[in-house]
């Protein structure tokens, strides 16, 4: 593989950690921070093209963007739906809880969670609500969400072993599994396939009946959602140990240690040519050969990295807890 080095392009300045993926649309950058905004950012240079101020932390959704729009969640108990050009608001839900769970669209419409109460189908043009689910009605204790969508169906993993797929244009049930497998789950689908990573295993199953394809398991908790190649899936456990599996058949190619026991790391949706981006709470961005598992480059910033790295072209995009967004290049 071609020897590559990393080089700052620009870095971007918020008011607190940054704990969202940031998302690129139209040569642009939008990531929300944990001092209440959301930023829109030149991705070529950095410049600030826009910002939006909400009333609460952006703790953990990332923004999603469809049809020149964007949706974000916020702490303060608030769905924006904002033009993607100017950030000017175009509606607003209300929920009961605040948000630090996905946002997914689909098919013309937004599927949200709040916290601990309610799952929602929103309309994307204008924020009317289609169903609502209460999460007691598909399981009796305070569960952790996570939501995923295909065809005319979404993903919704309850924690506690169970996961259901739902119809939806109606929010009726089409499956369930309850396994204890899939305690705490988080899910990745890709065309006909959900690959869940699920407290310490990781599986693929078939989207269209739940049926479990293969399984593999790790040497301590996953807390993230897979990444994936063409050819490979890969999942990081809590002390800082990423796997790599065939994506077919689940067969371990590789596993590495990065930084120490204890310390996350953050595994990029996506490979890029053959490259896997990993950032970490020992304060590095990883590029690492998807085959092999070698480090081609590490990159030092001041402080730990909370988000899954982006990439953009020649480019990688993330959020430190510094408060800073970074852009970093290759050559």
């Amino acid at each position: 593989m071609q020897s590559m080095q990393p080089e700052l392009a620009w870095a971007f300045q918020t008011g607190d950690p940054i704990r969202s993926t940031p998302t690129v649309w139209n040569d642009r950058v939008i990531v929300g921070s944990v001092d209440h905004s959301l930023y829109c950012l030149s991705a070529d240079d950095g410049r600030l093209v826009w910002q939006f101020a909400t009333d609460g932390p952006i703790n953990g959704p990332s923004a999603r963007i469809a049809d020149g729009r964007v949706f974000i969640g916020s702490d303060d108990e608030m769905l924006y739906c904002l033009e993607a050009d100017n950030g000017r608001p175009v509606w607003t839900f209300p929920t009961q809880r605040d948000f630090q769970e996905p946002v997914v669209l689909h098919s013309g419409m937004v599927f949200v969670s709040d916290v601990d109460r309610f799952l929602y189908c929103l309309k994307q043009a204008d924020g009317c609500q289609v169903w609502k689910i209460g999460k007691s009605d598909l399981f009796d204790a305070r569960p952790r969400i996570d939501l995923a969508a295909a065809q005319d169906s979404v993903l919704i993993s309850l924690g506690g072993g169970i996961l259901y797929c739902l119809s939806a244009r109606q929010g009726t049930v089409l499956w369930k599994l309850d396994c204890d497998l899939l305690f705490e789950s988080f899910l990745c689908v890709i065309k006909e396939f959900c690959y869940v990573s699920c407290f310490m295993h990781f599986c693929c199953l078939r989207r269209d009946t739940g049926e479990i394809v293969w399984e593999s398991a790790s040497e301590a908790p996953i807390l993230d959602a897979p990444g994936v190649s063409e050819k490979r899936v890969f999942v990081a456990d809590v002390n800082a140990i990423l796997y790599c599996a065939n994506r077919e058949t689940g067969r371990l190619i590789w596993r590495s240690q990065f930084g120490t026991f204890g310390e996350m790391l953050f595994v990029s949706t996506k490979s890029h040519d053959g490259h896997l981006f990993v950032g970490s709470y020992d304060d590095h961005l990883y590029c690492l050969d998807e085959e092999t598992g070698s480090v081609i480059w590490r990159f030092e910033v001041p402080d730990a990295i909370g988000t899954k790295p982006t990439v953009w072209k020649d480019r990688v995009f993330f959020g430190c807890d510094d408060g800073k967004l970074y852009c970093v290049r290759w050559k």
